[in-house]
């Protein structure tokens, strides 16, 4: 092999959509499958709300301490080796561009609580019969079908209401 080629990473030629959160409260889930997907050889094209961007971007620490969205360190590590797009979900001219990026996609990764896509016509199931051969993953704490699926959640929720918190003890 010639010095200056590279052996293809392990998920090289895998194309993956990434939304951004587009709630109030943070998730970072979707950001950190794609930051492992990214670092991994995978093409990711993360999709951000036109003016606020990604909630990431308005997180420090950020250089010299002056809030840029450009410059804060968890946007900073969550985006490495990530491509980026603006796009309104909101309007139909923004929701076509996002359904041209999937008809190449192989994985879609979705932090956004199911009504919410299906406000916007991006639900889960939406997504896998409008595009049969699209891995669409629907990062929720609860599922699409719970009688919780529009409770946002996180681990500890989770572990208390899994019964777990209840087996540990507190001394």
């Amino acid at each position: 092999m010639a010095e200056d080629q590279h052996p293809p990473r392990a998920l090289e030629g895998i194309k993956v959509v990434e939304l951004s959160n587009l709630e109030t409260m943070p998730n970072f889930s979707a950001a950190m499958a794609g930051k492992a997907f990214a670092d991994h050889g995978a093409e990711v094209i993360k999709i951000e709300p036109p003016k606020a961007g990604a909630p990431e971007r308005l997180r420090g620490p950020f250089k010299d301490e002056l809030p840029d969205p450009e410059t804060g360190g968890l946007h900073l590590y969550l985006n490495t080796n990530k491509l980026g797009v603006t796009l309104n979900l909101e309007s139909e001219k923004g929701r076509e561009l996002f359904f041209k990026l999937l008809e190449s996609a192989d994985i879609l990764l979705n932090p956004n609580m199911p009504a919410l896509n299906e406000r916007l016509g991006i639900g889960w199931r939406a997504m896998v019969d409008g595009f049969p051969r699209l891995i669409a993953v629907s990062i929720t704490t609860f599922g699409a079908d719970s009688k919780y699926r529009d409770v946002r959640g996180g681990d500890l929720i989770a572990t208390q209401m899994g019964g777990v918190g209840w087996e540990t003890p507190v001394n």
